[in-house]
């Protein structure tokens, strides 16, 4: 209890860090963009999966966006937030008596906010109550509504490795029988399956960011983690289920957010100035070469989470449409729900127009839904910035409709 709190100052100390590291850092990612988005409309009363397309499930985004409606509906409420989580991170992992300061240099240099982040937190948050069969139960549960490829895995080293599996399968269906009565309640349960369990297939497909590098570096610790801990107990099977945080997206944050708890762990066992300099080395050199993020952010001019998205198409787009909020406007870019927001539109289940974002058929679908808008006049914003934008839709537009400035085309 005295090392608790002795070490309980690293929450406030690192939260200040994570903040003012995020508030002027450079580059942003759009997942972590598109995370706060969720979370906003939800605090604006839309519901997701039918007033706007939600890729994953719907724990994260309804914890975010309650807390910053109670706050404020301003970003700097979501990085202060998530800043307490990465901060929890760090306690625990020094509590596991695992290398801190690498899970430090991890978070501030390589990670963004997103509920990835959040997954990080309920494993350090799972292997420290493992043993409570009600606590254990509950966190299963609510990382399956994080994020259910990881939530099943953990479900599965639940059921088949615990001797009260029944008691922690009553508890893992708590808080999934909470949000199934809302899914319901709301008539969005057909919306929310079809964005995160029909959608896989043409995700999985058309989204697989593959680094051969990174992957091989993946299936080499993985190897050693099997190896130093021949996944004798079930806190060896959670992490290892952690390791597909990645999958489909084997990119750098996805990967780097994996290997978190891995290298904590690998530090923990080899105790050896050779190993951390080897992984420090890879750490920086996969950190230097990070050249994913789009560089388009300078958060110290915001009103919302908008405003910093100080991009001069960005600026061109919201200026042009400013004064024709009364057209029919489909906007086809990453950017989209940010430009939308700024100026009072209402989001629709095409806002993240990417593949697999829009359900089963979504590539028809949304092609459809332009046809429609389209039969009288209409605008569409068209901007190819983003590799996991819907393609065939953008040969689409520029197949069918007239541009009329660069990216901007009317029927």
């Amino acid at each position: 209890m005295k090392t608790r709190r002795k070490d309980i100052y690293l929450i406030p100390l690192f939260t200040i860090l994570f903040f003012i590291n995020y508030i002027f850092r450079k580059n942003l990612s759009y997942d972590e963009l598109w995370n706060f988005s969720y979370a906003y409309n939800i605090a604006n009363g839309y519901l997701p999966y039918t007033d706007y397309n939600m890729l994953i499930t719907p724990f994260y985004p309804f914890i975010m966006g309650t807390l910053i409606k109670i706050f404020s509906n301003k970003y700097l409420i979501y990085l202060l937030i998530n800043s307490i989580f990465a901060s929890s991170i760090i306690y625990l992992s020094k509590e596991k008596k695992e290398n801190y300061l690498l899970v430090l240099f991890m978070l501030l240099v390589v990670t963004p906010f997103t509920y990835n982040t959040f997954i990080i937190l309920l494993y350090y948050l799972l292997v420290k109550y493992d043993d409570n069969d009600i606590i254990s139960g509950l966190l299963i549960g609510i990382i399956f509504l994080t994020k259910q490829n990881i939530g099943i895995l953990l479900f599965i080293c639940m059921f088949f490795y615990s001797k009260n599996r029944f008691k922690r399968f009553i508890y893992f269906l708590i808080p999934n029988m909470i949000f199934a009565i809302y899914l319901f309640g709301t008539d969005t349960f057909f919306d929310f399956f079809n964005q995160t369990v029909l959608n896989l297939f043409e995700f999985t497909s058309n989204n697989n960011a593959f680094n051969k590098e990174l992957s091989i570096l993946s299936i080499l610790f993985v190897i050693v983690l099997i190896v130093i801990t021949k996944l004798k107990s079930r806190k060896d099977l959670y992490l290892l289920s952690i390791e597909f945080l990645s999958f489909p997206m084997f990119d750098f944050y996805h990967v780097f957010t994996a290997w978190i708890p891995l290298f904590g762990l690998f530090f923990k066992k080899f105790n050896n100035k050779i190993i951390l300099v080897f992984i420090t080395v890879i750490l920086l050199v996969c950190t230097l070469s990070f050249n994913n993020y789009p560089n388009n952010s300078k958060i110290f001019k915001y009103r919302n989470i908008y405003n910093f998205v100080n991009n001069i198409d960005v600026k061109r787009y919201k200026d042009y449409l400013s004064d024709k909020l009364d057209n029919n406007i489909i906007i086809v870019s990453s950017k989209g729900t940010y430009i939308k927001e700024e100026l009072d539109i209402k989001p629709s289940k095409y806002d993240i127009p990417s593949y697999g974002n829009m359900g089963l058929n979504g590539t028809k679908d949304l092609i459809n839904y332009i046809e429609e808008k389209c039969f009288t006049d209409c605008i569409i914003i068209k901007d190819y910035d983003n590799w996991q934008l819907n393609k065939e839709v953008i040969n689409y537009i520029e197949d069918n409709y007239v541009e009329i400035e660069k990216n901007i085309y009317r029927n």
